[in-house]
């Protein structure tokens, strides 16, 4: 049996006390829609900073240079702002009416449960939607800014299109040619 310590290149790893990623994704731009897959949705604790909340994690399926990057999202349905609260349960609605509207019948049958997270992943874990993209910055306590992605808005796959898709329809419609024969005045023609 080889060492458990051991790259795939056969090489072992020297004893360290220290390691830093740098594998870190890059900022997805502000607006950008991507079709996305629930990967992992829990009920988080509540914490010093947050009151409970539920965890989403999104798994871009897009084909492209943002395919296979996680975005994490905070649902907060139980936040002090009832503002904030309206939005975060409006929110979780549109994610289960895209997987199905799971949540919402068990809701109306009385049987939802916060804090179940067998039920959220039940219904939640593997529905697809298109989601938009925002980015957040935060400064940190040592003078550097925390910079991420959060999900702005979620729509259905099957019928939301792409902004990008539209602004290149909308600037093909723009530059389309008229026809050779637009300006020909047919009543001056004689009839063959």
């Amino acid at each position: 049996m080889t060492n458990f310590f051991t790259l795939s290149t056969g090489d072992s790893i020297e004893q360290t006390d220290s390691f830093e990623n740098s594998g870190t994704q890059p900022i997805i731009p502000e607006g950008t829609q991507l079709h996305a897959s629930v990967l992992e949705s829990s009920w988080e604790p509540e914490t010093n900073f947050n009151k409970e909340h539920i965890k989403i994690v999104w798994y871009i399926t897009e084909k492209g240079k943002y395919n296979g990057f996680l975005i994490n999202q905070k649902v907060k349905v139980f936040d002090e702002s009832s503002k904030t609260s309206d939005k975060a349960k409006t929110m979780l609605m549109a994610i289960d009416t895209n997987a199905k509207g799971e949540l919402n019948k068990l809701a109306n049958l009385g049987k939802f449960e916060p804090g179940n997270n067998t039920q959220l992943s039940r219904a939640l874990n593997g529905s697809n939607s298109l989601i938009t993209v925002a980015v957040y910055s935060m400064d940190r306590d040592d003078g550097t800014k925390n910079e991420g992605n959060w999900v702005r808005g979620v729509a259905p796959v099957s019928k939301a299109q792409r902004q990008e898709d539209k602004q290149v329809e909308r600037q093909a419609q723009q530059k389309a040619p008229e026809p050779a024969m637009a300006n020909y005045d047919y009543e001056d023609s004689i009839p063959f």
